[in-house]
């Protein structure tokens, strides 16, 4: 009886969910369609269905997991709209932002593709109509519209109404016909000037000057609009008002400009580029003699200011990176003009690159072509992940920027872009930097070893971050938050003295957002060094200066850390005593592991109590097993079978078979284990309901011997009384052979 305690024991610790294959969502665009590749270790079996702007993947009896870091990296043309995995699903969601259909097929061996292309309505060619030559000539199929710009012209135009055929005899066109071959030879017209790029739609712009100003709703603006600006602006349908330039190859503009009359629409121009033109604001010379021939000059007499050399001023110390200064010689002119504001905006820009900047209208051109993106990324805290990004003019706005310019702001951007998931334009960025050097300020070790761990090279991060440390330079604590996020996540231990260096760096930097941030990796590097009744002492001091998000998350993680890593005392002297509040507030997977090691350890009724708190899904097979778990333990059997009714899965199979055995069935038991490759249980199973025949086909020959023995016959009395006792004991020499082989093998515990 104890050998079979002990193999249930077992048993139970083995019981796991099984754990779903990751897969890797990458992206790409090519000509006329966006392209979706899923890595899968090899082909399964898959399902589309549609649905209102999108498309949903499914895997019949498979329940991958989707890794969509790298979804959105290579996307630029704004086909896709949004990409969704719901957790435990099996599925992926795709929602479009335009008329598209997709196409989803397998690749190789293990690539699932899925293309999305935009589609255009389907037209019903014309009848041939009874034309002299010259208008046969003009009634061609109209050119097809390759560009983003004449699908999406065409597509606000409308196709042509559909012609009725005619027969041959001569028939003078009616107004209505006209009106109609008028249509179409416009519509042909206006897909191949797209095609050659010499029309695309436009929108209105902010007038540059006083902001006060509204805009014209008939503003029209001959600067170009890129596909891409195109693809994310707002559309509507031409409005009677709009106008029509055309031109010839040599015009010296380069396209012409189409113009939405819509009242009441939103505009959403960008900044002139030579607003933001702040690499020809300054020279390479020094400081000191550039601004010594404007301060004489800026005031005049009785203390005048002169706003244009203010401005030049502004425009000096921006080049050099002094954002300070430049708000306090702005601050000397009137701020009702557009300039004067975008240079503030600018100076807040280059004051602090990592913070986000008081700069509300640089941020509003973060879809913007040319110089406008770069600094609206550089304005933004966090740049929003579902963001489509002119890489290309980020690249070349940087590169053009002064070399000192570009080292204090390249490693801000270079983070703020990876944390985006734009990994490779911050890659970019940062070979922009030069290569790494001993020479290399904190703010590019921490943005190169933030690239390093999103590439997996956590030991390259780890040794950078080192080096930046032992320099003890100015963004140290910066550099320290981040190498104990990298440790952490190699689950690594951290020593104790490293998190009291962090601790000492929290309280330098408190009541701050540099605080904040090395305050929660002073609770974590606590944590992983094991002193976890000060690590959760401490979080009690630390949580208040915290964001009510960032201090429940940083608790949930002190808890995966203690579960990982806490030995069995010190995991329940915590757990035990933890809030049920924590509990409804953390992660489904986090509830079910903190339940699965409190139940392991023998605390039934206290795993109960973690999962009656936590918000799970009752649907997940892996909580129902749990839950059965519970009410095996707690002595429920009935209860155990009633938590996985319907469920199929080898481990529900085991759960019933133990359960049959409590309740004494243990025939049913091993109806469950036969499909079930547990050779042990099933015949522990086997024995208990005394299935001779069953044991007689085991592979242990212990066991074969002692069923062999115990399935004898007894001798024949025919042959004599000395026959029938010999062979009487020889089988009984056989039996306790058997036993006692049996007993040999078996460990018993001795009662203290």
């Amino acid at each position: 009886m104890i050998r079979v305690c002990a193999i249930s024991l077992l048993l139970s610790l083995c019981a796991l969910p099984a754990l779903a294959q990751t897969v890797l969502v990458r992206s790409g665009e090519h000509e006329g369609f966006t392209r979706l590749v899923l890595d899968f270790p090899e082909r399964i079996d898959w399902q589309d269905h549609a649905r209102e702007n999108g498309i949903k993947i499914t895997f019949p009896g498979q329940r991958p997991a989707f890794d969509l870091s790298q979804a959105f990296d290579r996307l630029t043309s704004g086909r896709l709209a949004g990409i969704d995995a719901p957790k435990g699903s099996g599925e992926l969601n795709l929602t479009f932002d335009c008329a598209c259909t997709a196409r989803t097929f397998w690749h190789a061996r293990s690539m699932l593709v899925v293309d999305i292309l935009a589609s255009l309505p389907a037209e019903t060619p014309p009848a041939p109509l009874t034309q002299t030559p010259a208008t046969e000539a003009g009634s061609l199929a109209m050119a097809k519209p390759t560009s983003a710009a004449a699908r999406w012209m065409t597509s606000r135009i409308g196709p042509p109404p559909v012609m009725t055929e005619r027969d041959d005899s001569p028939v003078t066109p009616q107004p209505d016909d006209r009106l109609l071959a008028v249509r179409r030879t416009l519509l042909e017209q206006i897909a191949q000037s797209s095609n050659q790029g010499l029309v695309e739609p436009a929108r209105p712009r902010h007038p540059v000057g006083n902001p006060s100003l509204s805009p014209s709703p008939l503003a029209v603006t001959a600067e170009p609009v890129s596909t891409e600006e195109t693809a994310t602006a707002q559309e509507a349908p031409l409005g009677p008002g709009g106008n029509l330039r055309v031109l010839g190859a040599i015009d010296p503009a380069p396209m012409s400009v189409l113009s939405s009359t819509l009242s009441g629409m939103t505009p959403t121009a960008c900044l002139p580029e030579a607003m933001l033109d702040v690499a020809t604001w300054g020279a390479q010379a020094p400081l000191a003699d550039q601004i010594g021939a404007l301060y004489p000059r800026l005031s005049g007499e009785f203390d005048i200011v002169n706003p244009e050399i203010a401005r030049q001023l502004a425009r000096l110390y921006i080049y050099f990176g002094f954002g300070l200064e430049a708000q306090q010689v702005l601050s000397l002119v009137p701020s009702d003009d557009q300039e004067i504001l975008i240079l503030r905006e600018l100076a807040a820009a280059v004051d602090d690159p990592d913070a986000e900047s008081m700069a509300p209208r640089l941020r509003r051109d973060l879809g913007c072509q040319g110089r406008g993106a770069l600094w609206a990324a550089l304005a933004h805290a966090a740049i929003p992940e579902n963001q489509l990004l002119d890489h290309p003019a980020i690249l070349r706005a940087f590169a053009e920027l002064p070399e000192h310019l570009r080292k204090h702001t390249g490693p801000a951007l270079a983070r703020k872009l990876l944390a985006a998931k734009h990994r490779e334009t911050s890659d970019m960025i940062l070979r922009g930097l030069g290569t790494e050097s001993p020479f290399d300020t904190a703010a590019e070790t921490i943005a190169r070893a933030e690239l390093a761990i999103a590439d997996g090279d956590l030991d390259q991060a780890n040794q950078s971050l080192q080096e930046s440390l032992s320099r003890n330079e100015v963004d140290t604590a910066e550099a320290l938050a981040t190498m104990i996020t990298s440790r952490i996540a190699q689950d690594q231990r951290l020593d104790y003295d490293t998190a009291q260096l962090a601790g000492a760096h929290y309280q330098e930097n408190r009541g701050t957002p540099l605080g904040q941030e090395i305050g929660r990796s002073y609770l974590l590097a606590l944590a992983a060094s094991g002193s976890y009744p000060e690590a959760f002492s401490e979080f009690d001091r630390v949580a208040p200066d915290l964001p009510p998000e960032t201090a429940m998350e940083t608790r949930h993680d002190m808890l995966r850390l203690l579960l990982e890593q806490a030995e069995d005392t010190a995991f329940l002297r915590q757990v035990l005593n933890e809030p049920a509040a924590q509990f409804g507030t953390m992660s489904s997977d986090l509830a079910q592991r903190l339940a699965q090691r409190v139940l392991t350890l023998g605390f039934a009724d206290q795993a109960a109590d973690i999962l009656s708190a936590a918000p799970l899904e009752e649907a997940d097979p892996a909580y129902r097993l749990l839950t059965g778990e519970i009410a095996l333990a707690r002595g429920r059997p009935q209860l155990a079978e009633a938590e996985i009714i319907g469920l199929v899965s080898p481990e529900a199979d085991a759960l019933r078979a133990r359960a049959r055995t409590m309740l004494g069935d243990h025939a049913g038991a091993m109806r469950y284990l036969d499909g079930l490759e547990d050779e042990e249980a099933t015949q522990r199973a086997a024995w208990l309901a005394q299935d001779w025949p069953k044991l007689l086909a085991s592979d242990d020959p212990t066991t074969q011997n002692l069923a062999q023995a115990l399935t004898q016959t007894a001798p024949e009395k025919s042959a004599g009384l000395l026959s029938y006792n010999r062979a009487l004991i020889d089988q009984s020499v056989e039996t306790r052979a058997a036993l006692s082989a049996l007993l040999a093998r078996t460990e018993i515990s001795t009662i203290p």
